[in-house]
């Protein structure tokens, strides 16, 4: 693909340009075999410097259309259209109509007709010794750059030639000097025509892979002299991979102010440049951004099998941005097997990309972006797959050899034709007024489903328009889920022990959790061990209190004794004797050694009494998960806890006693309501709202996007439907990861398609609210006083594994969530006492001081709630 086919040429401008001037509209061609001398034509005035971009409003149809032709061998390289034709290179020797029949003979370059896909029976060129990398439309409709490493077309030995694709000719006003090297891309921008490629003389004149063009003449220019130097990878050393040096794909902006340009290389004139840099084509010649540099393609990727891991760069319609994608194998950490977007007014000698696709593990050879979508094709597997080596990591979707990425956002849209078999992949895509082109090594689309032989049209229409990502503004009815319900009915708080780990803060404002991380502590018997795990490494259920901070289960106290031992694992707490009293019992396994069910099993006493018995906590609620186990007693002076081994070692990671409100003190649940409001006080009472066939009791999480209901569930499914305020569509399983298509079918590397949840899912039982804004998922949970956000595409409901924290945000025993659009407002609530607080928002961060709006004492509204 070239990567400027985002960018449709001049031809028609240029066409009536010449009309009007009075000369002929199409190009001199000489009859197939040696250029014939034609006088060039000269244009009244030199054509702008200016592309008019592709620009889609919609994902293409994930059905290719039936008539394109087909190629019977070899792969397609890249993809054009010009005039009436779409004209297709690679390497191939057989290509046919749709039908399959009759069969023709084509020289590694053929072209069809963009609506019908009928060959063009005219265009025949003889390619000789090599293939071809590049087509590009030419300077007038109907004609079409060919490049390649071949030795010459139709006896006219040059790697760049200009054809007339109604009559197979070539353009003998179009001479290209010789280059001693093979050309790999092509970028016609106006009158200047930008080569790319392995090369280090142009007409005899030093150009290392790069040279600019005349468009009509094919003089070369002497605006570019950037020289391309140096291997990537290779030193010198044995086993290391080694290839020709220079740039493998070019990108030109349609304001034609800036290239990008990757490939095999370390400098760019001399400036450390590894396998990308940026060009400013404003001035009288092209000069290397020093104001630009990313080291982020400088680790090698399997240096013994690659010397050069960049395979494409392409440009959004509008300039703004840069696409790349690359091979080079599972290497976490590094960007070798992504998807990136790199922003063109970005500058620094460090500079990042804004997003990253990681496949985990399989090449990508091709993308485009329509400005509806960014386009990948490869042999990849899977997208989303940050930290997956060769396997699927959580959050990895299925994405066959194909993929659509979300412009802003990098996480993959629900558009998944796929390619099965995956071959090679797919080395051209290439976008059109009408649709997408892909181009591959492989016949079908789909596992068998459409049989379409190394080319593929995607058409726009019956695509599918993406959502602005609306979720309201007020003043509106807000909607706020039942009043959530204690495990247990608490009072003031006695005592709290993180177990075996530090002192924390309280998020509630009540007493902190002491510290027990040392060898004695006055409420427990010693002999008994402590353990720190890696932080946040544990979800938590809906058991834990908003109250508690996640970090309990970031330590543990653990008895290495026997049962019976009589050194056994014991707590006394001191309590007035006839107090009741609540014990909240913390618990999570942490350790890999007891993942599995029945390989840790212990007993817990209170007060003598047996509460837990046999008590297996990866059978309770799973691995790496934290539950709260709650116990009302009658104290006899102290409150005395024992743990007892019967499988393992017996642990806990925090403990928590309360008082214990008499049950007439607890207030009665409020059902699923709605209250109209304008950001301050409440001035209309609330109301019921409909819940449709929704138990708003077990909902974790809601948040409307675009007129449809995103929630979670208490069992840790997430769901949408259609909500208007009044009625419920169907309730749709949100599960991408699980295709029902692809989860099943067999790779060809000895795995199926199935991707795996990211641990988004393990956290919804434990979640408190939900909001989105500008194409990530907002959301709190209970324990942790915390906003957490990743990055989610409402069209295929697919999250990423990376979590982010809101900045320096973290108020008090925080609930729900929701975002005032037209404000610029964040609004939360507090979980234990109801109120309502509203702060400055800019879409990923708050700004300004938190003003308390709502709340039982204020105006009678209990904000309380797990979805808001």
């Amino acid at each position: 693909m070239t990567p400027t086919s985002a960018i449709r040429g001049l031809g028609l401008l240029s066409g009536i340009l010449l009309v009007l001037t009075g000369l002929t509209p199409l190009p001199a061609v000489a009859a197939a075999g040696p250029a014939a001398a034609v006088p060039a034509a000269v244009a009244a005035a030199d054509p702008p410097i200016l592309t008019d971009p592709v620009v889609h409003d919609r994902v293409v149809s994930d059905v290719p259309v039936p008539w394109t032709a087909q190629i019977l061998d070899g792969k397609t390289s890249s993809v054009a259209e010009t005039g009436k034709w779409v004209v297709v290179g690679g390497v191939f020797s057989q290509v046919a109509p749709s039908s399959g029949s009759p069969q023709l003979t084509r020289s590694s370059v053929f072209a069809m007709n963009a609506t019908t896909g009928a060959i063009n029976t005219s265009f025949a060129p003889s390619v000789s010794n090599g293939q071809v990398r590049a087509v590009e439309p030419g300077p007038i409709p109907g004609t079409v750059y060919v490049a390649g490493s071949f030795q010459g077309v139709n006896g006219v030995n040059r790697k760049v030639v200009l054809m007339d694709v109604s009559s197979g000719a070539i353009v003998s006003s179009f001479q290209a000097p010789s280059m001693n090297g093979a050309v790999n891309d092509l970028a016609r921008v106006g009158d200047r025509l930008y080569v790319a490629g392995v090369f280090s003389s142009v007409g005899g004149v030093a150009h290392g892979g790069l040279v600019a063009l005349d468009a009509n003449t094919g003089a070369r220019q002497n605006f570019i002299s950037v020289q391309l130097t140096e291997n990537q990878n290779y030193t010198g050393l044995d086993g290391q991979a080694r290839a020709p040096v220079g740039a493998k794909s070019i990108a030109v902006t349609p304001q034609g102010d800036q290239m990008a340009v990757i490939g095999n290389f370390r400098k760019a004139d001399g400036l450390e440049r590894r396998q990308m840099a940026l060009l400013d084509l404003t001035g009288s010649s092209a000069t290397v951004r020093q104001d630009w540099r990313t080291d982020r393609y400088a680790p090698a990727c399997f240096s013994n099998a690659f010397d050069s891991y960049v395979r494409e760069v392409a440009v959004a319609p509008d300039g703004s941005y840069f696409l790349v994608v690359a091979t080079g194998g599972p290497n976490p950490g590094t960007l070798c097997d992504t998807a990136t977007r790199w922003e063109s007014s970005d500058s620094g000698q460090d500079v990042q990309p804004v997003w990253v696709d990681d496949t985990g593990g399989d090449t990508l050879l091709s993308v485009v972006s329509s400005g509806a979508a960014v386009y990948t094709g490869g042999h990849q597997r899977w997208m989303n797959n940050e930290g997956g080596r060769d396997f699927p990591a959580p959050g990895a979707v299925p994405r066959p050899g194909l993929g659509a990425i979300d412009v802003e956002t990098g996480v993959p849209l629900a558009w998944n034709p796929g390619r099965s078999p995956r071959g090679v992949g797919a080395e051209a895509a290439y976008v059109t007024d009408a649709g997408l082109w892909i181009g591959s090594d492989t016949e079908e689309i789909g596992h068998h489903r459409y049989h379409r032989p190394r080319i593929a049209f995607f058409p726009l229409a019956g695509g599918t328009v993406l959502g602005a990502g609306s979720t309201g503004s007020l003043p509106s009815n807000v909607y706020v889920g039942p009043a959530p319900q204690s495990s247990g009915t608490a009072g003031d708080v006695l005592y709290r022990v993180n177990a075996g780990g530090p002192e924390l803060p309280a998020l509630d404002g009540g007493p902190v959790w002491s510290g027990d991380d040392g060898t004695s502590n006055p409420y427990r018997n010693d002999g008994s061990n402590s353990a720190p795990w890696p932080a946040g490494g544990a979800t938590v259920d809906g058991t834990v209190p908003a109250s508690t901070p996640p970090e309990v289960f970031d330590s543990e106290r653990w008895d290495p004794g026997a049962r019976d031992d009589g050194g056994e694992m014991a707590w006394s707490f001191p309590v007035p004797s006839g107090e009741e009293v609540e014990v909240r019992l913390y618990l999570a396994n942490r350790c890999s050694c007891t993942s599995e069910v029945g390989q840790r099993v212990f007993d817990v006493e209170i007060e003598g009494n047996p509460v837990l018995v046999s008590h297996d906590m990866v059978a309770d609620v799973g691995d790496q998960v934290g539950t709260m186990k709650s116990f009302t007693v009658t104290s006899d002076g102290a409150i005395d806890l024992r743990w007892l081994h019967r499988v393992e070692n017996p642990l806990v990671n925090g403990i928590e006693i309360t008082e214990h409100l008499p049950e007439e003190t607890v207030p009665e649940s409020r059902g699923f309501t709605r209250v109209w409001y304008e950001g301050g006080p409440v001035v209309e009472n609330p109301a019921p709202a409909p819940a449709g066939d929704i138990d708003w009791t077990q909902v974790r999480g809601a948040v409307v996007i675009d007129g449809e209901l995103f929630y979670g569930m208490s069992d840790g499914r997430f769901f949408r439907r259609q909500f208007d305020g009044a009625d419920y569509g169907v309730a749709r399983a949100i599960d991408p990861y699980n295709d029902p298509y692809w989860s099943n079918i067999n790779t060809g590397s000895g795995q199926t398609f199935r991707g795996v949840q990211p641990s988004f899912y393990s956290q919804l039982a434990s979640l408190t609210g939900m909001a989105y804004d500008d194409g990530r998922l907002f959301y709190t949970r209970a324990g942790t006083n915390r906003i957490f956000s990743r990055a989610f595409s409402p069209d295929s409901g697919v999250l990423t594994q990376v979590v982010q924290e809101v900045p320096g945000f973290a108020p008090p025993s925080l609930g729900g969530i929701f975002l005032d659009e037209a404000g610029e407002f964040l609004y939360y609530s507090n979980a234990v006492t109801g109120t309502l607080s509203r702060i400055g928002w800019t879409g990923n961060a708050t700004v300004g001081q938190p003003v308390l709006v709502s709340g039982p004492e204020i105006d009678g509204m209990d904000w309380r709630s797990r979805a808001m």
